[in-house]
């Protein structure tokens, strides 16, 4: 399986910090490792793509991240993008094997869990598998669920709550035709989904939903957003 993970927004270093985001400490390690290499699925993933922005001191980066994952590939954009989702579609030009699961990492949401991804998708109409939890804060996307089926999702919202269940920050496609379709529907009605004028990976599930796919909920345990990050809620 392949994980994208979008690093190219505008809070990528932090000037407070004066360090990249990924490479704040922690957990006794940094955070881009400290997230990632903690998924259920970590040993699974054949293939991380980062997909970074050109800017100065990026080669440190870079260098860091080569260190930290063998099997990865970095693709640079040279402008900012129109949001997480866009920048995505640039890393699914890198996929090769069209069939297997793509998961899209925003890395900045630790949390627990079991996921099977493979077992996950055993049902055929399942394309996209999306963890959550529990929330009331206005900071995060969210989903509401099936009340006769509540692990079946059926809608996603960016950065609005309309339900108790938040997204966890991570989203699981089937395979590639899966997150070209959510994306494709997310760009035909981009008036209705942009948020700041930007596409995100959380709406694009609807494209899917409206389509008469499944979406499944998983339910996540320790979750952990409070990573010192200072975020910019509207380009995430």
């Amino acid at each position: 399986m392949y994980s994208i993970v979008p690093l190219a927004g505008p809070d990528l270093f932090l000037a407070e910090k004066k360090q990249f985001k990924p490479m704040i400490p922690y957990k006794g390690t940094e955070l881009l490792p400290g997230i990632l290499k903690n998924r259920s699925w970590s040993k699974e993933v054949e293939l991380y793509i980062f997909v970074l922005r050109e800017q100065p001191g990026i080669k440190v980066l870079v260098k860091f991240i080569q260190d930290q994952f063998a099997n990865c590939m970095i693709l640079y954009l040279p402008n900012l993008a129109r949001g997480a989702l866009m920048s995505t579609l640039s890393a699914a030009s890198i996929i090769h094997e069209f069939n297997k699961p793509i998961i899209v990492d925003l890395c900045d949401i630790d949390f627990k869990s079991n996921i099977n991804i493979q077992g996950m998708f055993g049902e055929s109409n399942v394309k996209a598998v999306l963890p959550v939890f529990q929330s009331n804060s206005e900071i995060f996307s969210y989903a509401v669920l099936d009340t006769s089926n509540p692990s079946v999702v059926i809608q996603t919202v960016e950065k609005k709550k309309i339900s108790e269940w938040a997204s966890a920050g991570v989203y699981i496609y089937r395979d590639l035709n899966s997150l070209l379709v959510a994306a494709q529907d997310s760009i035909e009605f981009h008036y209705h989904y942009e948020y700041n004028n930007n596409l995100f990976l959380c709406p694009s599930l609807n494209g899917l939903i409206r389509k008469g796919f499944k979406v499944i909920a998983v339910k996540v345990d320790d979750v952990n957003y409070d990573l010192g990050i200072i975020k910019n809620e509207g380009k995430k």
